[in-house]
């Protein structure tokens, strides 16, 4: 019963860092579900693809970004007001430019106390 689904979609105009570029045109797509297994125990995850074209100021034709992230994590609350997390997040960039691409995988663990 706690569990939810988002999905979505948004297309902007933003300003960006690439120093030849005027700005930028992107389309996100996004979801994020959240389960809860029972009152002590939950799970996310969250996905989302932008690409974004770049209006270059020089040069001859537009480039463009596609990226990728997601994020998975495990929640336990195991008191009132206290929970652990750990999480695993993925990232990567694939660009049109030179020496910018990436990807990277990274791990988190957390605790919050609410107070």
């Amino acid at each position: 019963p706690k569990s939810t689904l988002k999905i979505g979609a948004k297309h902007a105009r933003a300003a960006t860092d690439i120093a030849t570029s005027l700005d930028s045109e992107s389309t996100v797509l996004y979801s994020a579900l959240s389960h809860e297994f029972n009152p002590d125990w939950s799970a996310g995850l969250d996905l989302q693809v932008q690409r974004s074209q770049f209006r270059q100021s020089v040069g001859q034709r537009d480039v463009a970004d596609l990226t990728f992230s997601s994020v998975l994590n495990l929640s336990w609350h195991f008191r009132q007001n206290w929970w652990l997390e750990a999480g695993y997040l993925y990232d990567r960039l694939d660009s049109d430019l030179p020496n910018r691409s990436f990807y990277r995988n990274r791990l988190a663990i957390g605790f919050i106390a609410v107070f």
